[in-house]
């Protein structure tokens, strides 16, 4: 997926509200970084970007700032960190989303990570809370103010996988 960034980038649009959209270059960053688990399905009738999802691992109450650089944390407990799911509103209820989790799930428990994290936005929480996850409030100032960045919804969640 790190050759298709500008697909990627093309689908967030699809995907979210302007104020959620990231920098090409921070989606980069994200895929190029040397602890990801990013997965993307292609439409089969035309072999384009239909649903991504950037993780990485990080550390539990660690909350990316939204277009913010991200750096592994080298003490904590590792979690995966759910940082952007988007699925082409044509793949809609095709559980495309759920298989991408379930696969992230997967190589995270490959790599002895039984924890997941991720930023709810857009009214999402229950879709999420059906794999387990849980609000957590931050757990510093720091990260309060990372979480603020994704507007007054948003929520740190985790769950155990």
């Amino acid at each position: 997926m790190v050759n298709d960034v500008d697909a990627v980038c093309q689908l967030q649009l699809q995907c979210y509200g302007p104020q959620f959209l990231e920098e090409c270059s921070v989606m980069m960053q994200r895929l190029a970084f040397g602890h990801h688990c990013s997965i993307g399905v292609y439409r089969p009738e035309d072999n384009v970007l239909g649903a991504y999802l950037i993780a990485y691992r990080s550390v539990l109450g660690k909350v990316t700032p939204l277009n913010g650089e991200f750096a592994l944390e080298p003490a904590g407990q590792p979690v995966l960190y759910l940082h952007d799911l988007s699925v082409h509103p044509g793949l809609a209820g095709r559980s495309v989303g759920s298989f991408l989790v379930h696969r992230a799930f997967a190589q995270a428990k490959q790599k002895n990570i039984d924890m997941a994290a991720l930023v709810c936005v857009q009214g999402s929480r229950p879709w999420w809370s059906k794999f387990g996850f849980v609000e957590q409030k931050p757990a510093s100032k720091q990260q309060h103010d990372n979480l603020a960045r994704y507007g007054k919804d948003a929520c740190y969640m985790v769950a155990k996988i």
